[in-house]
């Protein structure tokens, strides 16, 4: 049977990765990691993850966390640099992509609509995985709440914009209606 390491009280923790696997884990001060017993019941939300868990924290360290190996560390990363690549890929294709199609004013706003939603999701899923451990339940929930509205955004950014090319072909007949409209007032 495989003995557990001695920690460093200081600068790492250990925290079990399957049966007898022990890892080090560089943690700031006033950080820890907690087991799926450990932590309080409004975090316990999958029993199969079992360790890894941040809790108890204030806002200062929720940040701080950003930069150690916990079981949100995949989550937190992975939106992050989802945002970051829409950010990326936004600013490319309104400079260059759009104006060399020679898109409308309105493909602009519809793509912008599109893509400020993407943004906000991601960032509203960093928020919650990053805030989820804080020491108070209403925050951590308020945080839960705001990546549920992130979802909704980013649902809507993509039906924004699918509703608007679905019908890009009536287009001109919209257009057509609305000035007939208009010299018969």
């Amino acid at each position: 049977m495989s003995q557990k390491p001695q920690k460093n009280a200081q600068t790492a923790h250990y925290i079990e990765l399957g049966g007898y696997q022990y890892w080090p884990v560089l943690v700031p001060r006033g950080i820890r990691l907690y087991t799926y017993e450990q932590i309080p019941v409004f975090l316990r939300d999958n029993p199969y993850i079992t360790d890894g868990y941040r809790a108890y924290l204030p806002s200062r360290l929720c940040i701080k966390s950003l930069f150690i190996l916990s079981n949100e560390t995949v989550n937190i990363w992975s939106h992050l640099l989802g945002f970051l690549l829409f950010f990326c890929v936004g600013v490319y294709n309104m400079a260059s992509v759009l104006p060399s199609i020679g898109a409308s004013r309105e493909d602009y706003v519809i793509y912008s609509i599109g893509l400020f939603c993407f943004q906000l999701c991601m960032l509203c899923s960093v928020g919650y995985h990053l805030f989820c451990c804080h020491r108070s339940e209403k925050t951590s929930r308020r945080w839960m709440a705001l990546d549920y509205a992130g979802i909704s955004i980013g649902i809507l950014g993509c039906y924004v914009p699918g509703v608007f090319y679905t019908f890009y072909c009536n287009n001109v007949s919209t257009s057509l209606i609305r000035h007939k409209i208009l010299l018969h007032s």
